[in-house]
């Protein structure tokens, strides 16, 4: 069945989705994971594009992200094809590494903007890699809850999605740390409160 087509706004924030062909690992160690990042900095050089959160899971990434200047397919594209030429080089590999062409959906509102965000930040979370709020390192979640001295990559843009909270930037995160919480005890139940 052919993908629908989701046409381009400038103006939007896109939840992208691309997954590894046939959901084969793209990120086996730590290097992979720097190496992606790298490529986002790279093709944010070439083609500007601001990214609200994102998380790197091993066989498949999240990324809100925000093109204004460029088509967004150009833009994943870009950041596919390089990772992909990477991946086949490293691992001495030819033919596809991800699956498909990757998923897109429009984000639109501020609600939906905080619920995509939670979404990509509980990806560890629900997948069992950390236990508690989502401190995986290959997320966003360091930047809006200022858990690393780290700066943040150029491309990061936390106040598209603090924002659309209330008050100032303390307060902003510390609700959005709450509402990630809240969702996290949803997903892993109560042992979240006394852990």
């Amino acid at each position: 069945m052919p993908r629908k087509y989701v046409p381009w706004n400038p103006h939007f924030y896109y939840h992208v989705v691309s997954r590894g062909n046939h959901r084969d690992l793209l990120f086996a160690t730590d290097y992979d994971f720097l190496a992606y990042e790298h490529i986002l900095e790279q093709a944010h050089e070439k083609y500007p594009f601001s990214i609200a959160s994102y998380c790197l899971m091993h066989n498949h990434t999240h990324l809100l992200i925000q093109s204004s200047e460029t088509p967004l397919s150009i833009v994943m594209g870009v950041i596919n094809k390089r990772f992909a030429r990477y991946y086949n080089n490293r691992f001495h590999l030819t033919g596809h590494v991800f699956e498909n062409r990757y998923f897109r959906e429009p984000v639109i509102g501020y609600r939906s903007m905080q619920k995509v965000s939670q979404y990509i930040h509980l990806n560890p979370v629900k997948a069992g890699l950390v236990a508690k709020e989502p401190r995986y390192r290959w997320s966003s979640y360091r930047y809006f809850a200022d858990i690393t001295n780290e700066k943040r990559p150029s491309y990061m843009d936390v106040g598209a999605v603090l924002s659309t909270f209330p008050g100032n930037g303390g307060e902003q995160r510390k609700q959005y740390v709450q509402a990630i919480y809240e969702e996290a005890v949803k997903v892993k139940g109560k042992e979240l409160i006394t852990n």
